[in-house]
């Protein structure tokens, strides 16, 4: 398997062999692309991104994000729930979106104010 690891400038070309529970990584110049290439094989993670839908803003939906690295697995778990959500405005940037999900807290990246009238 042939990765590029995004978690320095550097971008460096890995190349990830693996056999059952022993995983290889070369082309890694720090130990950084090492501990990437492992956890991409064995569990991929990504800061999760997506957009709220807002009742009575200047704008109609709100963009939020995970404050933490979430597993790509969880993602269709986390785009349900916030699909099934509708803020009222004014919405603050930092608002806690899903409070009860703590190991995968999602807040919003913008504020949008409310309509005014």
């Amino acid at each position: 398997m042939e990765l590029v690891c995004f978690l320095c400038p550097n971008g460096c070309s890995l190349a990830v062999t693996s056999k059952e529970l022993n995983i290889s990584v070369s082309g890694n110049q720090c130990k950084r692309g090492q501990e990437f290439a492992i956890q991409e094989v064995t569990c991929p993670q990504r800061v999760f991104t997506t957009t709220v839908r807002v009742a009575g803003g200047v704008f109609p939906l709100a963009s939020v994000r995970s404050r933490e690295m979430v597993p790509k697995a969880e993602f269709p778990h986390l785009l349900a729930a916030l699909n099934a959500l509708c803020l009222e405005a004014p919405v603050e940037s930092g608002q806690i979106m899903l409070p009860d999900a703590a190991e995968n807290q999602v807040i919003t990246t913008m504020s949008v104010p409310a309509i005014p009238g």
